[in-house]
């Protein structure tokens, strides 16, 4: 099922007017699709360990992974990107919190395996590690995304003194 699937017409219209007023740094969209568990190594794997029939695949800029959503979190499962260094995992998060922000929902990034990413998940970005878990709180990215648009609006104001 999509997540869409679950959603009223009026919610669908509202979610396609905030995507497009919304734009990340490198101005990526967020492309989703239904993910076939059975289809991959890992999915035959995590079958086995978890129901993952609800999750989904994302795909940001050259950043893909998989992802879902609960009542009160979005949950990301699996995340990689193809050309690291390249800014689009920080337009992967921009969507995240927009639509945690917009939901008012946590975002949790789960089965953390990677001691650098828990590191910069940690010190850089302000989650919280529980276990294997990353978690961060929907209204410190309200904070986030405020200050990401400060950001915006004074290299804009810098870039048109100039």
């Amino acid at each position: 099922m999509k997540l869409t699937d679950a959603l009223s017409p009026e919610e669908l219209e509202l979610r396609k007017n905030d995507a497009q007023e919304f734009k990340t740094t490198h101005e990526l969209n967020f492309e989703v699709a239904d993910w076939d568990p059975n289809k991959t190594k890992i999915g035959k794997f995590l079958n086995l360990a978890m129901d993952t029939s609800a999750f989904l695949q994302f795909k940001v800029g050259t950043v893909y992974g998989l992802w879902t959503s609960t009542s009160d979190s979005y949950i990301i499962l699996s995340i990689y990107n193809e050309e690291p260094g390249n800014g689009h995992f920080e337009d992967v998060l921009e969507w995240f919190y927009f639509s945690c922000v917009r939901d008012k929902k946590h975002l949790r990034i789960e089965e953390l395996m990677n001691d650098d990413f828990v590191r910069h998940l940690r010190e850089e970005r302000g989650f919280a590690i529980l276990a294997t878990t990353a978690v961060k709180f929907w209204d410190s990215m309200k904070k986030d995304l405020n200050e990401l648009e400060t950001s915006k609006k004074e290299n804009l104001t810098e870039e048109s003194d100039a």
